[in-house]
């Protein structure tokens, strides 16, 4: 079986008509994700048996919108995803600020091209990642700016909390598998004006899949039931229990020993990842599934603690 991640940006004059010839063609071939599609282009992640990942690939090209969409891919045992989610949205990546790739957004920059950079200029080249908080604490670039990121909505602050610390410097943003970075890039451009910015293209995805990914340290937050990956040197994909403990940077939130569990935190109504050993999850009860029901008691309580 497959994973597949992938976006792209591009005019779509019929992004509700799309969405439902999508959801046909997915559901006849069985395979599972999330997919977003809006007027601006699409942007998602499935799985399913190999040949139907490789129709999928083949529909998408025919269709004159996609027909260049690069698709990140490699071989799982099992399907990942519980569930197949196709939505129509305004926005690919909520941001909630007018801005567009086309605006004039960084300077793709490949993996290789990447390490002789960082070789050549040093301290000159800083990493600015564009994800949450809760991904960057698991995994990101070494000695790279990681700022207190709820969701992606507050970037721009981000962005000019940290103007002075970019100053002159080769500016280098990431994410996961670089669509935040697309519209992100735009605003840091906007902020610093003469910066030379740079996102690594294909994300922290292509970034590990390569033999010489020794910028990156920790795992990766994916978006299926692993919640998190990691790379070997050679570039091959090491499943979240197969960790070396090396490849490990996380600590648990509440007792501070190293681990790489990651789980959902089912106390509240809300979704809240935590890192979290399993003695920890177990003493403050916290992943343990709840119904709705239970989850909505907990979600008044909280309402009038508040």
């Amino acid at each position: 079986m497959k994973v597949l991640l992938y976006y792209q940006f591009t005019d779509i004059s019929n992004p509700v008509e799309l969405t439902e010839e999508m959801r046909v063609f997915c559901t006849k071939h069985n395979l599972k994700g999330r997919i977003l599609i809006s007027k601006d282009g699409i942007n998602g992640t499935v799985g399913g048996e190999d040949s139907d990942c490789e129709a999928y690939k083949v529909w998408m090209h025919n269709q004159p919108a996609f027909k260049d969409c690069w698709f990140k891919e490699h071989s799982v045992t099992e399907n990942l995803f519980p569930r197949l989610q196709i939505r129509h949205r305004k926005e690919l990546v909520t941001l909630r600020v007018p801005v567009h790739p086309k605006d004039g957004g960084a300077t793709h920059i490949d993996p290789e091209d990447l390490n002789k950079l960082v070789k050549e200029h040093g301290e000159d080249v800083v990493f600015f990642d564009a994800r949450n908080e809760i991904e960057s604490r698991i995994g990101r670039f070494k000695n790279a700016i990681c700022p207190n990121i709820e969701t992606f909505r507050d970037v721009p602050k981000a962005i000019d909390d940290n103007k002075q610390n970019l100053k002159g410097k080769k500016i280098v943003m990431y994410c996961t598998g670089g669509i935040r970075c697309e519209t992100a890039s735009v605003l840091m451009k906007e902020a610093i004006p003469d910066a030379e910015v740079f996102q690594v293209n294909g994300g922290i995805y292509n970034y590990c899949q390569q033999p010489n990914n020794d910028l990156w340290e920790g795992t990766c937050y994916v978006f299926d039931d692993r919640s998190q990956v990691g790379w070997n040197k050679q570039g091959e994909v090491v499943e979240a229990q197969d960790l070396d403990d090396d490849m490990i940077i996380s600590t648990c939130e509440y007792c501070g020993c190293k681990t790489s569990r990651l789980v959902n935190d089912e106390r509240y109504l809300e979704r809240v990842a935590r890192v979290c050993c399993e003695e920890c999850d177990t003493k403050q009860d916290i992943s343990r599934m709840r119904t709705k029901a239970e989850r909505q008691e907990i979600f008044q309580q909280q309402k009038k603690n508040a």
